[in-house]
């Protein structure tokens, strides 16, 4: 029955673009690095190119195409999105990037990284769809996107093998962190609720986070996470957090010189999350 409950939850937050609808955080690792260091999640329009029976690729249609009747004919989808910059590499040609984001439908966070002017590394479609003229990103139409397309020189060469190619790599996108729908029975009918007022049960885990001098619940793999609401408390939603990295994501990180702690990532991002329920803006007038 939580299954179920789960699917409507997350099916429900594609559909939505308020804070408590970007129900996960993922780390790409980049060639290149955005044009903007971070953006707030926002609606991002988002179309399907039919290329052949087997392959499809997603777009983003020009502004004109923007119309109500192409939403009205699902012809156009808006999803919502946003990112922050976490780190570049000493010669500025990778970045290690957060998307926060409520589906990944269609590849869309390496779309949205594209139209920023990077490509995921290890994606094998979107990111030949990257040129440039001179030092600016150009987005080619979904109908140039091709598999035949070869790593970038420099890129193969600081992973330490000239012949690499796209195919040898795995995409280099980790989730990082993900809210759940609360998996406790409430109120007079004991059912599920998509949101909660408090936290309330109790959370155990079987996975043992080192102690690393984090406060709070930021060393709990499982925790509350508040969710402002502007003008009424916060809701609250369990949180699972990864606390390793993949090992082809530190070989990577390590070959293109970017430090990045993830710890320090977790951290970060409670505090900045608690400080915005603590924002007079998001309490109660």
């Amino acid at each position: 029955e939580y299954a179920e409950f789960a699917k409507k939850f997350y099916a429900a937050s594609n559909r939505d673009r308020s804070p408590a609808s970007f129900y996960q955080t993922l780390l790409a690792v980049c060639w290149g690095c955005p044009s903007r260091s971070h953006s707030d999640a926002d609606a991002f329009p988002l179309s399907v190119y039919k290329a052949s029976d087997s392959i499809s690729v997603a777009f983003r249609p020009t502004d004109d195409k923007l119309t109500g009747v192409a939403r009205r004919r699902g012809s156009i989808t808006l999803k919502g999105i946003g990112h922050t910059e976490l780190a570049r590499s000493a010669s500025g040609d990778a970045s290690l990037v957060a998307i926060t984001c409520n589906t990944v439908y269609a590849g869309l966070p390496e779309l949205f990284l594209l139209h920023e002017g990077c490509e995921v590394i290890g994606e094998t479609l979107q990111s030949s769809r990257l040129t440039r003229a001179g030092t600016t990103p150009i987005v080619l139409p979904p109908a140039s996107a091709t598999f035949n397309y070869s790593l970038p020189p420099k890129l193969s060469r600081a992973l330490g093998d000239a012949k690499l190619q796209r195919s040898d790599l795995p995409v280099h996108i980790h989730r990082a962190e993900l809210s759940l729908p609360c998996p406790l029975r409430s109120g007079i009918d004991q059912s599920f609720s998509r949101r909660v007022s408090r936290p309330f049960g109790r959370i155990q885990t079987s996975v043992l986070v080192p102690d690393h001098g984090l406060a709070g619940d930021v060393g709990h793999l499982l925790s509350w996470r508040p969710v402002p609401r502007p003008g009424h408390p916060p809701h609250f939603f369990p949180l699972v957090r990864s606390f390793d990295l993949p090992s082809h994501f530190k070989y990577t990180l390590n070959c293109l010189c970017i430090n990045f702690n993830l710890l320090d990532f977790h951290l970060r991002t409670s505090v900045k999350h608690k400080a915005k329920c603590q924002d007079p803006i998001n309490k109660r007038p």
